[in-house]
């Protein structure tokens, strides 16, 4: 039994992003994926709303809670952790993306991948 809902809901979003967002923003059916064998699109979600989710869901990600955020400032004793601070980043990218008509999945892909980047490349200096 096919599921009337679901069918056409990837197709759907893309038509949306051709049509809400910019012309000069990436949509997500031009994504193309190198070095993935056995690789099957979904049928529910754009392709880059499923790179922000494995994103969200590594395990790499999960570790940003452990890592605090240092700032320098005269005033107070707030610390936060890089989790909260990505989170943050994220939040502001999604919003600057979708004011000016770019792709938010996209962008906060980036934004998150941008986080677990810094983390990766500031422990492969410890280690060196």
């Amino acid at each position: 039994m096919k599921n009337i809902i679901f069918d056409n809901l990837r197709q759907d979003l893309e038509d949306k992003e051709e049509y809400n967002l910019a012309p000069y923003a990436i949509k997500s059916k031009a994504a193309q994926r190198l070095y993935m064998g056995n690789y099957e699109p979904c049928q529910r979600r754009t392709e880059f709303e499923r790179d922000k989710d494995r994103i969200i869901y590594s395990l790499a990600f999960k570790r940003l809670m452990e890592k605090t955020q240092v700032y320098m400032t005269n005033q107070g004793d707030h610390y936060t952790n890089r989790l909260s601070h990505t989170l943050e980043v994220t939040q502001i990218s999604r919003s600057i993306a979708t004011s000016l008509g770019l792709n938010a999945y996209l962008t906060e892909a980036i934004a998150l991948g941008h986080s677990l980047c810094q983390l990766l490349c500031s422990f492969s200096f410890r280690i060196i």
